[in-house]
């Protein structure tokens, strides 16, 4: 399979938001001192060295926002609030969903054959969602890095999003026109606006057939249609964290539009880099799935 790398997307990043990196470089008074837009990183803002998942989320999870203490970063160009760096862990959960999205699908066989058809039960392997052939499958969790780290590039006009394990996305902010003729593809096309200090990302021209989770029991995964359009709000309390919700709607597979869970998601230090994770197929996981599949059959056998 071939080597689909979100490093690869660097070269997109636009003249202009390359000035604004070489702006907010890190200064090299160390990695305790680092700094950016009046943030101090010495005071434990971000997550201490060895911290754990669990303890990184607990911590979230308890703690109250402070903008007088910490004020989010701003821009220097538009003065709005910067989401640029690495953020870590991206699935806490500050506030679940409202409805299970289950309960907002049509019902009908048109709509069972639409999400059948694109099980996966089919590819390769016998392997049956997205991640395993480099489809992206975060959509429903809010297009971040989950419980891994997620890398922001925030420059003027555009912002690029790398999940540590993941496809890249590219967020154009202000009056970028839409560009009708461009084939839908599994990232969709993402204008942002502001409203306020909040950043409204609003996605569309999805493939058909994209996941938005995976299977329920028995039932087939929850998918979408080509009419698939994502709001994403992402918003910054104070300097130590962004909070961001999606909404989903799909007006030929959904009876409304379906909001997640409120995600808080920690900002490390200015210094952090993501690790590349290039995806490809594995031969432990393909062994792995062989041997489940193997078991599957042999109790259908009995």
């Amino acid at each position: 399979m071939r080597l689909k790398s979100p490093v690869v997307a660097a070269v997109l990043i636009c003249a202009s938001s390359l000035v604004a990196i070489a702006q907010i470089r890190p200064d090299n008074r160390g990695d305790k001192d680092a700094s950016i837009f009046g943030v101090d990183w010495s005071k434990g803002d971000a997550p201490l060295v060895g911290e754990s998942r669990e303890a990184a989320a607990k911590r979230l999870l308890g703690y109250t926002p402070d903008p007088a203490k910490y004020p989010p970063p701003r821009t220097p160009w538009d003065h709005k609030p910067y989401f640029g760096g690495v953020w870590w862990p991206s699935d806490v959960e500050l506030a679940k969903a409202p409805v299970p999205l289950e309960t907002l699908y049509k019902k009908g066989p048109e709509i069972q054959a639409h999400r059948d058809s694109i099980a996966l039960a089919n590819w390769k392997n016998g392997f049956s969602r997205p991640m395993f052939n480099c489809i992206p499958s975060r959509i429903v969790e809010g297009n971040t890095g989950g419980p891994i780290s997620t890398q922001v590039v925030h420059g003027p006009g555009l912002m690029a999003v790398f999940p540590e394990a993941g496809n890249y996305r590219l967020i154009r902010i202000g009056d970028a026109p839409r560009n009708t003729a461009r084939k839908p593809s599994y990232m969709g096309d993402a204008v942002g606006h502001w409203e306020g200090d909040t950043l409204v990302v609003e996605t569309t021209n999805f493939k058909d057939g994209m996941w938005l989770g995976g299977p329920q029991g028995q039932r087939a995964p929850q998918t979408a249609s080509d009419a698939l359009r994502v709001v994403e709000r992402w918003t910054v309390p104070d300097a130590r964290f962004l909070e961001y919700r999606v909404t989903i709607y799909d007006d030929k597979m959904l009876t409304g539009p379906w909001t997640g869970p409120t995600l808080r998601i920690g900002r490390t230090r200015n210094d952090a880099v993501i690790e590349a994770q290039p995806c490809f197929e594995d031969p432990v996981l393909v062994k792995m799935e062989e041997e489940y599949q193997a078991k599957q059959r042999e109790k259908g056998q009995q």
